[in-house]
């Protein structure tokens, strides 16, 4: 792949990191509220992140050559949009200021109800795992 295919690739792989890192700080009120997190940040990374997922479709489409030769890219592509999906679930949820039910964010299921903490790292660890087939 090119450079440049691959620069985008690992910058959007930085920006993930990004997010996932503020999201650990969230810490959940007695009202369950989501505090220690500056919404704004939040919704500038995903807007970036999108922006480079974005990037990266439209080189995927203008270098078709280079995108087939990186291993598996279809499969990190659809985890990067299932990342995003879930980071801005979270972060509308922070925005609105839309408290949690104490069993959004218990049991064996917390990671696979949208808006949750537990959901955005979850789609973290899936990408990590497709981005690592890639080299």
């Amino acid at each position: 792949p090119s450079r440049q295919f691959e620069y985008r690739l690992r910058s959007n792989q930085r920006l993930a990191r990004q997010i996932v890192n503020l999201v650990d700080k969230a810490q959940v009120s007695n009202e369950g509220f989501i505090e220690g997190i500056d919404p704004a940040a939040l919704l500038a990374l995903t807007g970036a992140y999108e922006a480079g997922i974005d990037a990266m479709a439209r080189d995927a489409v203008a270098r078709p050559s280079e995108a087939s030769a990186v291993r598996m890219y279809s499969s990190y592509a659809s985890a990067s949009g299932e990342f995003l999906t879930a980071a801005k679930s979270f972060a509308r949820r922070l925005r609105d200021h839309v408290a949690y039910n104490p069993r959004d964010l218990e049991g064996p299921f917390a990671d696979s109800r949208d808006g949750t903490p537990q959901k955005v790292v979850r789609e973290f660890n899936d990408l990590v795992r497709a981005y690592n087939f890639l080299f």
